[in-house]
Formats: C-alpha cells, structure tokens, sequence
C-alpha cells in the first residue's frame, strides 16, 4: 500500500468505528477498528519520512519520534489511548468509563494525524 492507500484507509477504519459505537455493534470490534485506523495514520507518517513500521514497537516509536519533533505527549499519549483500545479486543476488560475515554483519545489522535497527512 502506498501512503494514500494508508489513509484512505485509515478514514474508512474510523467510519466503520464511529458506526460500531453509535448504532449498537460490537465494543470490542469498534475498539480494534480505531486501533487500525491510529495505525494506518502511524505507517503514513513512517513511509513518508523512511521510518520502519512492522511492529508494534515500531509504531510506538513513530509515535515518540512525532513528540519529539513536534513537542509535548500528545502522539505518544493517542497511542497508548489506541493500545488499550487494542488490548480491549482481545480482553474485553476496559470498564465503559475507561473504554470511552480511550475512544475519544485515540480517535482524536487519528483524525488530528489525518489532517497533517
């Protein structure tokens, strides 16, 4: 895939995501969606500055690597956000005040990415 694909697709993740959280899907389908999405926006910012991006820890040092340029946590923050959301599919153990705020953390991480992208 080349980075328009990757955003492309990482728009389509979020649609899908929004429609499993506000019409009655699946949680865990929904969490591991956006999770996808925020990734896809990572392997967009590693093509286009000739980062690695196939792992995990790749992904979590793409998105150290924004803080580190741009300042603060707020990349390193979405993800961890995204992780727990991750983490969620294949536990299912965030309670729903966590779960929500992981989802509007990370779902803000993807969208502020997509538009820099």
């Amino acid at each position: 895939m080349n980075q328009e694909e990757h955003v492309s697709t990482a728009r389509e993740l979020l649609r899908r995501a929004d429609q499993e959280w506000h019409h009655g899907g699946n949680d865990m389908i929904a969490a591991e969606l956006l999770w996808g999405a925020f990734t896809h926006c990572l392997i967009t910012v590693a093509l286009n500055e000739g980062l690695p991006h196939d792992s995990h820890g790749a992904f979590r040092r793409i998105a150290q690597r924004l803080d580190n340029v741009h300042g603060g946590n707020t990349w390193a923050s979405s993800f961890g956000a995204a992780e727990q959301l991750h983490f969620h599919y294949y536990h299912g153990d965030l309670p729903p005040g966590e779960l929500n705020s992981h989802r509007r953390q990370a779902e803000a991480g993807a969208m502020n990415l997509l538009q820099t992208l």
